[in-house]
């Protein structure tokens, strides 16, 4: 038999338990359940190299996962836009940003136009991560990992250049995120090249922004292009307008009324004279009106944009010009002295003063002047209104005077609407050249992507650690699973609570043989087990003073474990107290105990050949006469298979009955070791020649379906089991889930 392992650590719980024998049947408490740090406590080696295994299996394979930098690009909207057919003066519209229109300019940077034009802006089309690859088959795949492994280059097969798939690359690359409280979109960028990742996120904002300045261009350029049409068309018109007029004064031998020799088309008399002056005046206040109209509303649209250095050009005002380029210089030298000395320091303050009043001068300046159009503007009008009175008023005379001279003023009139509209089309075309050179893009860059210092993914580091983590988690949960469907008993409480029956002790590994450690170290955690067991068979004195004669039959459920070692243990352990034990061996198909007592010291044992135990009288002598001496504890034995050849031969032999009678009267303790329960019927037969019966259980392997099944045969033969000792019991692993006996063994250990 192999040794059981036993060291200092090994003693880590006191070995046994007095217990009062209860009745079979009968459960002393509830199981003991395992929390989940004694689990991870019992299972911390393999918890921890799974962990270890997988925690590192994963850092390997973040070696060969590329890393993905992440760039980012602030965009700020604005969307100034041109009105083109609107009453107001001004071309440019005060629209305000809004939620709505930052999706909408979201939208447009997603959308795959802007992606291709972005791609030939960025030359993308000739880098590889954006060209059009072939998929590289498993087989392949594997073959360029191991490659990589090794050190060996991986083949690049031939791509194709294709702008539209380097279009949805750069999407998929790119990310568009708008700020909850800013006009502001984020451009991010995410490539395995920081350099890259920086370049696609700046250069795909400038593309935008660029996009959108041509696009306003050419709204511009079309807006010049349908004035410039229409201005065309109405000359034509007003051309042909006068030449009718001429030509219908002559058909109608009008030309000698003529007052002056102008074309006008007016007649000479008083009547047309005046409606001629009439005219004349009425189209100057119609010019000098639409002048003076489009200062005033070009100088009012810079006020309201805050382009107050447009104001000047507009109005050719010197002095205007001359305070802004002051209020420019103030401006600066304020910035200088509060970078330098603060927002309170008294220069500051001064300064602050100086550009305050300066630029109260030039707002009171423009004030002025604005007014003075505002007024000049309202005169216009009323003289427009007066004049319009009076050529209505010489109309009507003149139209009394001559069919013909109505019909020359009405010729007139349509050729004069043709001037004014051609006059006011080309105050418009003027307001578009200068508001085309006023217009700004509606988008700026405020951040620019910078090349980043560390990838954001993968994070090596806390994926390392959450794998490390979930590893742990992973292994209690095996080892937990593992505990809750293993088949044999944990600790004593949960074999008194599933079958009912005290646990008189445990019976440790040794590294020793374990029958011989109650010699070799008596005073050992094992040796205290065996003691213990004693002490609960043994706890009451003869009260006549003789013999205690009790009769111990150990049995197990299985071969193997560890009974026959026990007995022997049993009995040194009760010779060593003081006490008499004899052991018989009762086990003929398998015996066990000469072996064990004898060791490596079969010289040392007395135990003389027989020739077979006899029906005789003095049965006691042969029995004497035949039984082995261990010299080493005193303690007497006996083998019945070097005497009995038939098992059942003995089970039906009426001498043994007569030799447990002899032995009770000479011997304190009498250790029946028999086969296992479940094996062979033998127990069952001797059950009731025994006092006490103890079955054994192996800790490490004996299966709970092994025990119930062994106990079920005793009770259906009506032998009452005292209780059970636990065998081949692994200290260190038992005292992770018993931490109360561990508390014993802080006191007792050395």
């Amino acid at each position: 038999m192999s040794p059981y392992p036993n060291s200092d650590e090994d003693r880590r719980l006191p070995a046994v338990r007095i217990i009062e024998t209860a009745p079979s049947g009968m459960s002393s408490g509830p199981a003991s359940e395992l929390t989940p740090l004694q689990v991870a406590l019992r299972y911390k080696w393999m918890i921890l190299i799974l962990a270890v295994v997988v925690s590192g299996a994963m850092y390997g394979g973040l070696k060969f996962v590329s890393p993905t930098f992440v760039a980012e690009a602030d965009l700020r909207i604005d969307m100034p836009r041109l009105r083109l057919m609107n009453d107001s003066s001004s071309l440019l519209s005060d629209q305000k940003p809004s939620q709505e229109l930052l999706r909408t300019e979201m939208a447009v940077l997603s959308s795959p136009r802007l992606a291709l034009t972005a791609v030939t802006a960025l030359g993308l089309e000739n880098l590889r991560a954006f060209q059009l690859c072939p998929r590289v088959s498993w087989p392949q795949a594997l073959h360029n990992l191991v490659g990589r492994v090794l050190g060996r280059p991986a083949p690049q097969p031939a791509c194709e250049v294709s702008p539209e798939h380097a279009a949805k690359v750069l999407l998929s690359a790119l990310n568009f995120t708008a700020a909850r409280e800013a006009l502001i979109i984020q451009i991010t960028a995410s490539q395995p090249d920081p350099q890259l990742a920086a370049r696609l996120a700046n250069g795909y904002a400038d593309t935008y922004i660029k996009w959108q300045s041509d696009m306003k261009a050419g709204l511009a350029q079309q807006a010049d292009e349908w004035l410039s049409a229409d201005l065309a068309n109405i000359q034509a018109k007003m051309i042909a307008d006068d030449a009718a007029v001429e030509a219908y004064r002559q058909s109608h031998h009008l030309i000698g009324l003529h007052s002056k020799g102008n074309g006008d088309g007016a007649v000479d008399t008083i009547s047309t004279q005046s409606l001629e002056q009439q005219n004349s005046d009425l189209g100057a206040v119609n010019a000098a009106l639409a002048e003076k109209s489009s200062i005033l509303a070009q100088v009012q649209q810079a006020l309201r944009d805050g382009h107050l250095d447009a104001v000047a050009p507009v109005l050719g005002s010197q002095m205007i010009q001359s305070m802004i380029t002051h209020q420019a210089q103030l401006s600066a030298n304020l910035a200088e002295l509060r970078a330098n000395y603060g927002s309170t320091y008294p220069t500051v303050v001064a300064a602050s003063a100086a550009v305050a009043r300066n630029d109260a001068q030039i707002r009171t300046e423009i004030d002025k002047i604005v007014r003075g159009l505002s007024s000049e503007v309202a005169a216009l009008n009323e003289r427009k209104a007066t004049v319009m009175r009076q050529v209505e008023g010489a109309e009507k005379k003149v139209a009394g005077e001559s069919e013909a001279a109505v019909d020359l003023s009405e010729l007139q009139r349509a050729a004069d609407t043709d001037r004014r509209i051609y006059e006011s089309l080309f105050v418009r075309l003027k307001q578009v050249d200068a508001e085309r050179r006023m217009e700004q893009a509606n988008a700026a860059v405020v951040v620019e992507a910078t090349p980043p210092d560390f990838p954001s993914a993968p994070r090596k580091p806390m994926i390392v650690a959450g794998t490390f983590l979930a590893s742990v988690g992973a292994g209690i949960g095996l080892a937990f699973a593992r505990e809750m469907m293993s088949r044999r008993f944990r600790d004593t409480e949960q074999v008194e609570s599933e079958i009912g029956l005290p646990v008189l002790g445990i019976f440790p590994k040794t590294r020793k043989a374990p029958q011989d450690i109650v010699i070799d170290d008596p005073f050992s955690i094992e040796a205290e087990a065996v003691h213990g067991v004693v002490t609960n068979l043994l706890r009451h004195a003869n009260p006549d003073g003789g013999p205690l004669g009790r009769v111990v039959l150990v049995t197990s459920s299985l071969p193997g474990e560890g009974k026959s070692c026990f007995s022997v243990a049993l009995g040194r352990t009760a010779v060593r107290s003081g006490m008499s034990a004899f052991v018989l061996d009762c086990d003929l198909r398998r015996p066990m105990v000469e072996r064990l007592v004898a060791g490596e010291r079969r010289g040392e044992i007395v135990a003389p050949p027989g020739n077979g135990l006899s029906e005789t009288a003095d049965i006691a002598a042969e029995v004497m006469h035949h039984a082995g001496i261990d010299e080493r504890s005193a303690l007497r034995y006996l083998s019945l298979s070097r005497y009995v050849d038939n098992p059942h031969g003995l089970m039906a032999w009426s001498g043994l009955s007569a030799i447990l009678t002899h032995l009770r009267s000479r011997y304190d303790l009498v250790v029946l070791d028999t086969p296992p329960v479940l094996a062979v019927s033998d127990s069952i037969k001797l059950g009731s020649l025994a006092d006490e019966v103890l079955l054994m259980i192996d800790w490490s392997a004996t299966p709970r379906e092994a025990v119930t099944s062994a106990t079920r045969v005793l009770q259906r033969a009506q032998i009452a089991i005292s209780g059970i000792v636990m065998t081949k019991v692994d200290l260190r692993r038992y005292a992770r889930s018993n931490s109360g006996e561990g508390y014993y063994l802080r006191h007792y250990r050395s």
